[in-house]
């Protein structure tokens, strides 16, 4: 018994020149011997008190050997099985990439079922799941597909591999078919003797400038005859491809090309499908070239045909394209390919619509694949992610002959917590409700916000709340607040009992509050967080409609009558009066002991401020020096 011998190419340049073999009509390699079931047998333990039952049913094996006196490379070699009703199947490839299968000189090589005892006897690499059963023909064919040698055995076959020695019996289990080489029959032996001394050498791969240069796998027209593989000699010697052979994803006998089969430098071979008999998918499809020696020497893929298109080498973009340019033998032509570009995040939330977009032509044909199983051909797309995660994705943009496609990765996190909050709430202002209603939200957390996806629901019931995303782009800084109208979210509060969510883009609320009264709210009636927790209602004029104006958003305040500008800069006084005042002496009264020039200006802007009636802009210019100097006191009056 052997073990894998791993042995360099150069140990067999020596090898005889002439070969010797027992009977000249034998063959080179051939069936020596075979077994096509053990039995069940009783191992005694080491105390020889409870017998092991080993059953040898699939001791099935063939041995195959040298007849020359000269090592032989079986790559590529098969051994095949034909059952009594004519049924063929494939039972071994002796086949390992990148090594060679050698024979020795009068050696032996093993194929057994991979259950086969003593498990090392054989080639890991040459066994297999395939069972022997009696009335079979058994065949074995050199790497070009020709039958080498063949035994039959049993009866009533309706194939059998022709020619053929016969043996008119099934062996017993346990019992073999050894071969007589003098008189080339078959005997049946008592006690089958197998053996393998075969080994493995590693083989440098040839380095030839070959490629696959082309492919026409969708003909239009009937019959898929005129499908092609072009091969290309890119080098500057010619090639001899006797004994290389194409094969398909299948992995079966493929095409051979025959003796003497050349290719020149520069030169475009053409294999048709009527020749190679090489049926070329639609769908997903490899091709082979394989040397002699199976070893591979180019490869090509493909996943999605055109019809009436090739799929092409493009030198000029060092990759494999599709065209509707037909360039059997000649070199591969190839039109624009599809241009866009995409806008993809690296990074969202989960729950969280994500925006997906594509620029390009409207002809053009969009696929996304978001990686969690959803797919969509607009091109641009929200998409929400249910769970967190890395998902790997693509989109591919077809142009009608051939695809641009972008792979992407995208990271999905829990949406975190923000700490936004609602301040207060005008339900009932005087006028139209729709255009003065409004909510404060105040930025609490420590970084900025930006409202986008966010919504704010409301309704008269606690568990049917109406959802109102943001309509308009607001961006709040930290500690900021900001004044929600209708046109920013499309909400409407109910006048006498309501209830209000702040929502994160994932769903989750960040804040709410409710408030009721017995009867109507009355009219610019505030409901005002006053204190950590407290929340009163105050009478508010019209501040922050005010506020508004001034800021210009919608209305120029010198476009508004002289009584509505009266008003509005009453309102100003009063509510400096009754909100800013108070904190504003505060700070003063500490701060201006310390600098003198701070109650200098403080005294001034509240005398240019008490005196004058003239436009707001002038008293909010007055503030804005005074705000300077003592923080973020007057933040809410000109945010």
């Amino acid at each position: 018994m052997k073990k894998s011998l791993f042995i360099s190419i150069f140990l067999f340049l020596a090898i005889f020149s002439v070969a010797t073999r027992v009977n000249a009509q034998i063959p080179e390699v051939v069936i020596n011997e075979i077994q096509i079931e053990g039995k069940t047998e009783e191992e005694n333990t080491i105390d020889d008190k409870d017998p092991l039952i080993v059953n040898l049913k699939n001791n099935d094996f063939i041995e195959l050997y040298n007849t020359t006196n000269r090592p032989i490379d079986i790559s590529g070699w098969k051994l095949k099985k034909t059952t009594q009703g004519g049924t063929e199947s494939k039972i071994i490839t002796f086949s390992f990439k990148g090594y060679g299968v050698i024979v020795p000189a009068n050696g032996y090589l093993l194929w057994s079922h991979e259950d086969y005892n003593p498990k090392d006897l054989t080639l890991k690499q040459f066994t297999s799941k395939e069972i022997l059963s009696n009335n079979y023909s058994i065949g074995l064919f050199n790497k070009n597909d020709n039958l080498i040698d063949a035994l039959t055995y049993g009866s009533g076959h309706k194939k059998i591999y022709n020619p053929s020695i016969t043996y008119q019996s099934n062996p017993s289990a346990s019992e073999s078919l050894e071969r007589d080489l003098e008189k080339n029959i078959f005997n049946l032996q008592k006690n089958p003797s197998p053996q393998n001394n075969a080994f493995l050498v590693k083989v440098t791969p040839k380095q030839l400038p070959l490629r696959i240069n082309e492919v026409f796998p969708n003909p239009a027209a009937k019959g898929e005859d005129n499908e092609y593989i072009e091969i290309y000699n890119f080098g500057d010697k010619n090639i001899d491809l006797t004994g290389f052979t194409l094969k398909d994803a299948t992995q079966s006998g493929g095409y051979v090309f025959p003796a003497e089969t050349e290719i020149k430098p520069g030169e475009f071979l053409l294999i048709y499908k009527s020749v190679s008999k090489i049926s070329l998918n639609n769908t997903e499809e490899q091709i082979y070239l394989l040397d002699d020696n199976e070893n591979q020497i180019d490869f090509l893929e493909y996943f999605k045909t055109k019809e009436e298109s090739t799929f092409g080498f493009d030198e000029v973009e060092n990759t494999f394209r599709w065209s509707k340019n037909l360039t059997p033998g000649a070199k591969n032509i190839f039109d624009p390919a599809p241009s866009g570009k995409s806008k993809i995040p690296k990074k969202s939330y989960k729950n969280f619509p994500t925006e997906f977009s594509a620029s390009g032509s409207t002809d053009y044909d969009y696929s996304w694949d978001f990686g969690d199983g959803s797919r969509s051909t607009k091109q641009k797309i929200s998409h929400t992610y249910k769970k967190t995660g890395k998902y790997k994705g693509f989109l591919i943009i077809d142009n009608g002959v051939e695809e641009k496609k972008i792979d992407f990765e995208i990271k999905i996190e829990k949406y975190p917590k923000r700490s936004l909050d609602i301040i207060a709430v005008l339900p009932n202002p005087e006028g139209t409700d729709e255009d003065n209603e409004y909510i404060i939200i105040k930025n609490n957390d420590k970084k900025e916000i930006d409202l986008s996806d966010w919504s704010i629901a409301t309704g008269s019931k606690k568990d049917k709340l109406t959802n109102h995303p943001f309509t308009k782009s607001i961006t709040l800084k930290k500690g900021e607040e900001k004044i929600i109208y209708n046109k920013h979210s499309n909400f409407s509060l109910p006048n006498q009992k309501g209830y209000i969510e702040l929502r994160q883009p994932d769903g989750k609320t960040s804040d709410k509050v409710s408030y009721a009264k017995e009867k109507t709210i009355g009219e610019n009636e505030l409901y005002k967080l006053t204190g950590e927790k407290n929340w009163n209602w105050i009478n508010q004029p019209l501040l922050d409609k005010t506020e508004e104006l001034d800021k210009k958003e919608e209305i120029k305040f010198e476009d508004l009558s002289e009584e509505e500008k009266e008003k509005i800069t009453a309102t100003i006084k009063e509510s400096l009066r009754q909100e800013i005042f108070q904190e504003l002496e505060a700070s003063y009264t500490s701060t201006s002991e310390k600098n003198p020039e701070v109650k200098g200006q403080f005294e001034s802007s509240i005398a240019e401020e008490n005196n004058n009636n003239s436009l707001p802009n002038k008293i909010k210019k007055s503030l804005k020096n005074t705000y300077l100097q003592f923080g973020r006191l007057f933040e809410k009056l000109w945010n």
